[in-house]
């Protein structure tokens, strides 16, 4: 096979790969909402960029905006509008800090508790599975692989940063 005919079928295999990404990200509100059904949790109305931070705020409570958008790669605008809704929702609070009023810490309520560890379910099974597959390669196999993915990463935020940028 020619060199162009491969780079032409990687980039098919990309596309591909970029629209079932789509796909399954989508997916994961909907399995999120039905462990929650079955555990009788309250209706659920949310996204998936919400849901990533109710996750970060479990794991790094409390925290406040700025580190909270920091470690999600979100703006401090995004992640307040996340914040309001999540504590509109009873999934979360914000707490002012006594010696600075404009500083916000955030924490999970009970039931940001359990829609976390709910979450936290989804992505233990979804990383099982994820090993799982990556057993049929070789160590040699995947350190190309890794370092593939690296290099391909870097590329598409370099992308996303010069996109936001123009925007």
């Amino acid at each position: 096979m020619d060199r162009q005919t491969l780079l032409r079928q990687f980039y098919d295999q990309y596309l591909h790969l970029v629209h079932i990404t789509e796909r399954t990200v989508e997916l994961e509100p909907l399995k999120l909402k039905q462990l929650a059904d079955a555990a009788s949790f309250p209706a659920l109305s949310i996204n998936i960029t919400a849901i990533h931070v109710l996750d970060c705020i479990g794991r790094f409570e409390p925290v406040n905006g700025t580190a909270l958008a920091a470690l999600m790669r979100l703006s401090k605008a995004a992640i307040t509008k996340i914040s309001t809704r999540l504590t509109s929702d009873g999934l979360i609070t914000r707490s002012q800090l006594p010696q600075n009023k404009k500083e916000y810490l955030f924490s999970l309520t009970d039931q940001g508790k359990e829609l976390f560890e709910l979450h936290a379910q989804l992505h233990q099974q979804a990383e099982k599975e994820f090993m799982q597959f990556l057993e049929e390669w070789s160590s040699e196999d995947l350190t190309i692989i890794l370092r593939f993915f690296q290099h391909l990463g870097h590329s598409l935020e370099q992308r996303v940063h010069e996109g936001e940028g123009e925007a």
